[in-house]
């Protein structure tokens, strides 16, 4: 027999004795060897799925910690909706088994999570949770959260992004068919996710969009960010989501120079000419770049590098009236350089 077939039926079995105490007489176990049962299921249509998620319990019944948890058994069962009299209500069956998840060095996590891709379109699906512990027996059931479901629509078969001035604007092709490969004839509206390294993707768009394209102007400069669109359909109140379409990336660009520094003046001191100045208001200012005007015209940086402070000093000045000005620097990688300030002149 296949292993995991043969850990499903073990569990199935289990949940049927459980199921059986108190009945009969039968002895039920001590409350130390129960764990709390989960209250707090929670279900969202996502990425063609219907995602389960709810948190381990941390005490057993009656109180004491470590948890004696073992694992969970996902329960569904299915209600016609609400005037459908061809789909009849069905008991709760064994949907999965899961043990208790862990991250990569072992530990415990506080969250469970279940996606299940398999939920009956055009009925109401109707999940519950048993929590069990060592002693084999499983808690009263966890809230129950249902959905109306319908088959998913297809996501966009394609997506391009345009990198802006500290924007992205996206564009996608409408898909033609659901998910089982039938002509899409229902209403469709689409959401744009984001993500940024190794982050998990977030929505960016707000409310489902209407269009096949949409602008975000809030990914942040100089990084890659990318993209992926997801179509919905509406049954009832839920948002069914399609699967992720292909992704797109783009790294967002600053293009905009600083504003110039102000109030350019300059004095003689035993070490040159010594120029101050009033910073440029703009938060992301790098430095700022000094410039010594020829008689012609032509401006030399004296500043290989830039003046992190509003101060520098022109150790070598020539002799008579000398003219100078200051640029600012931003921290974008294009290194947008303002225009120059107003012309300072030293007599």
């Amino acid at each position: 027999m296949n292993p995991g077939l043969r850990t499903l039926l073990a569990l199935s079995l289990t949940a049927v004795i459980a199921a059986s105490c108190g009945k009969e007489g039968l002895p039920k176990p001590p409350e130390s060897e129960l764990p709390d049962p989960v209250k707090d299921l929670t279900l969202k249509a996502t990425r063609g799925a219907v995602e389960l998620k709810w948190s381990v319990p941390q005490k057993n019944q009656d109180g004491s910690k470590p948890p004696d948890v073992t694992g969970f058994q996902v329960m569904h069962s299915l209600l016609p909706i609400v005037g459908d009299t061809n789909v009849t209500a069905s008991k709760p069956e064994l949907a999965f088994v899961l043990p208790v998840p862990v991250d990569v060095s072992g530990t415990p996590l506080k969250q469970a999570t279940v996606r299940d891709a398999t939920a009956v379109p055009e009925t109401v699906n109707v999940y519950r949770v048993l929590t069990f512990g060592s002693s084999g027996f499983g808690t009263d059931p966890s809230n129950s959260v249902s959905i109306a479901w319908a088959v998913p629509p297809s996501p966009p078969p394609s997506l391009d992004a345009t990198a802006g001035e500290r924007a992205a604007a996206l564009h996608w092709t409408a898909p033609t068919t659901g998910a089982d490969g039938k002509p899409e004839t229902r209403s469709l509206w689409y959401r744009v996710y984001r993500w940024t390294g190794e982050a998990e993707p977030e929505l960016v768009s707000g409310e489902p969009l209407v269009d096949t394209s949409w602008t975000d102007t809030s990914p942040a400069i100089d990084q890659t960010h990318s993209y992926v669109v997801r179509s919905v359909v509406k049954r009832g109140d839920a948002w069914i989501e399609s699967d992720d379409s292909p992704t797109a990336s783009i790294v967002s660009e600053d293009r905009t120079p600083p504003a110039p520094p102000k109030e350019v003046v300059g004095v003689h001191t035993p070490n040159g000419i010594e120029l101050r100045w009033d910073p440029s208001p703009d938060v992301d200012v790098a430095g700022y770049y000094v410039y010594r005007l020829r008689p012609n015209g032509a401006a030399d940086k004296l500043t290989p590098n830039l003046v992190e402070g509003t101060r520098y000093v022109d150790p070598h000045p020539p002799v008579g009236d000398v003219r100078y000005r200051v640029t600012a620097v931003d921290k974008s990688a294009n290194a947008n350089e303002s225009a120059p300030s107003s012309t300072a002149t030293v007599q």
